[in-house]
Formats: C-alpha cells, structure tokens, sequence
C-alpha cells in the first residue's frame, strides 16, 4: 500500500481508480447503446430556460410522439428571461420520445426530443 509523506495510506488514489475504471465501462456501454440507434437524432436545447410545450397553457401541444416534422417544423419553446425562444426540429423525421416535461428548467445542450430520421 503506497503512503503518503505523513505516513498515512494513500485510500484515495485507490478510490480515484476504481471510479476512472466505472467510468470508462459506462463510456463504452453508452457507445454501444448509441450504435444500435444510428437512424436517431436529438433535439437539444439551444439555451437555458424553461420549456414548454405549447404556446399557452390553453393551446394544444407543438408536436406529439408519433408526429411526423420537418426540419423548419416548431417542436417547443423555451423561456428565457421573459422571451419565448421557437425550437425546430433540425431534422425530418417522426417525434418518438419527449425527453423534458412541460415547464422544467433546461440547460444547454440538454436533450429535449428523440427523432427516428428517415
């Protein structure tokens, strides 16, 4: 067991070892996970702020999963200091999940909507 210069153990670089070793499993398990899904895209969020998936509380939603969009297609909106920033697709295909929920706080780049792109 290696020592540090007052004598006592050195635990942590042990501990910081093991966690580099679960970290490096995990990496490679989401790669694997993310080849099997190639015809997948994700919408993510251009800035922090709130998301919300229509318009007003009254409105119905932009999108629902199943919906078939556009690049140009609008899917939510995201609120940022009291201005409702529009949030397209970027890529034509069908809504398949809705990673966020009406209202939460988002940040960058945060995943919002899964596409299967044609």
């Amino acid at each position: 067991m290696r020592k540090n210069c007052n004598g006592s153990d050195n635990s942590y670089g042990n501990n910081f070892k093991n966690k580099l070793n679960k970290m490096s499993y995990n990496a490679s398990s989401n790669q694997t996970r993310e080849s099997k899904e190639e015809n997948f895209q994700i919408v993510k969020s251009p800035i922090v702020g709130t998301f919300y998936t229509s318009a007003t509380p009254e409105d119905k939603n932009f999108v629902e999963i199943g919906d078939s969009v556009k690049e140009d297609t609008i899917v939510c909106v995201i609120e940022a200091m009291k201005l409702y920033n529009e949030v397209e697709a970027g890529f034509k295909g069908k809504i398949i999940e809705k990673i966020v929920g009406n209202g939460e706080m988002v940040e960058y780049g945060q995943p919002l909507f899964k596409i299967e792109t044609d």
